[in-house]
């Protein structure tokens, strides 16, 4: 049975993840059998797949999750074919004009507008509920609009091999891949000769810190040792965007640390532009250029955009770092009131 589409999918359920490969821009016709068998899945058939490619709505969001971080698995056709080094892809604008996003009768943003710079980081504030994570999953592709979303002068419209996500949870990985194999899956899967993709993998797996632990499988590492995986992975496509969404929220204070400031270092190196999602007021202050707050939802808009005039590393000690806090602070605690009002969980008396 063979498929040609804009990409193509297969889907692998086992009894704790449900993942997606994503074969993007093949100029052919991909036997659907030939790479069930390949990638080993539960079912050995066209039609094993074609049941579980229909999901229940549970599932949708992680078939939708874990096919992002491969969507990028194919860089440009210059990036494809160079022989020499490791090429590092320049950030590149996002651009949000009049944006507005509805899931049936439920607008969750309205009237976004925002510029991103080339090779800026932008974190993303605000309370619960307000659509950081759907704006995050507009630029991605992933989410129907109404008005633009354009990566350089590019309309969005659907995933793209310019941006790379970095989600949350680290089930993003493949299980039964090793660091290394997880790492160079988008070159091996662009039919990159073995040395070379090995190179690439080796380049960013020492970026992130993992050189030592290249030949574990995801299961004998820790949750940040996941999390620089999927960072790896992420990096080794190349893309010019990184959107990363609350991706260090799940770990212990100390880890998360040690992961800002990697992530810190990366950006700088790598000259990505970098949207990332947090509820982490600190961290904003310390990993981003530009901080952008949301107001609560429903129809969300944006609330304040501020530049973060602080010499690198950061010190949360600083002065205006200090002042910083206390003005987001005060900005976060207004829409978190007005949506604890709006739920009957406190009154207008109550709000702090």
């Amino acid at each position: 049975m063979g498929i040609r589409a804009d990409f193509n999918l297969w889907a692998i359920i086992t009894s704790d993840i449900c993942v997606t490969i994503i074969d993007l821009y093949h100029e052919r016709s991909c036997d659907l059998n030939e790479n069930l068998l390949f990638f080993k899945p539960p079912f050995a058939d066209a039609e094993g797949f074609e049941k579980a490619a229909r999901p229940s709505s549970a599932l949708t969001r992680v078939f939708r999750q874990v096919a992002a971080t491969l969507r990028a698995a194919v860089p440009a056709k210059s990036k494809q074919q160079g022989n020499e080094g490791i090429a590092m892809q320049s950030g590149i604008a996002v651009t949000l004009n009049n944006v507005s996003i509805q899931i049936g009768d439920f607008e969750i943003a309205s009237n976004i507008n925002l510029s991103i710079e080339p090779g800026e980081f932008l974190c993303l504030l605000g309370p619960s509920g307000c659509g950081k994570s759907t704006l995050l999953n507009a630029i991605a592709g992933f989410a129907s609009v109404a008005g633009d979303v354009l990566v350089g002068r590019t309309s969005v419209t659907r995933p793209g091999t310019d941006r790379g996500v970095v989600f949350q949870s680290s089930e993003a990985l493949f299980p039964w891949l090793t660091v290394r194999e997880n790492v160079e899956y988008g070159a091996r899967i662009r039919g990159i000769d073995k040395a070379k993709r090995s190179e690439i993998a080796d380049e960013y797996i020492k970026m992130v810190g993992l050189s030592h632990a290249a030949d574990k499988y995801p299961g004998e590492l820790s949750g940040g040792m996941r999390q620089r995986t999927q960072i790896a992975r992420v990096l080794a496509n190349e893309p010019s965007v990184i959107l990363m969404d609350e991706p260090f929220g799940a770990l212990d204070a100390q880890t998360r640390e040690v992961l800002q400031g990697e992530l810190a270092k990366i950006s700088r190196k790598t000259g990505a532009t970098i949207v990332f999602v947090t509820h982490d007021i600190s961290e904003a202050i310390i990993l981003a250029d530009k901080i952008v707050t949301m107001t609560a939802g429903p129809s969300a808009k944006i609330k304040t955009v501020m530049e973060v005039d602080l010499p690198t590393p950061r010190d949360l000690d600083h002065p205006r770092a200090v002042e910083l806090m206390r003005v987001l602070r005060n900005d976060i605690a207004v829409e978190v009131n007005r949506t604890l009002i709006a739920q009957g969980l406190i009154s207008e008396g109550q709000a702090v």
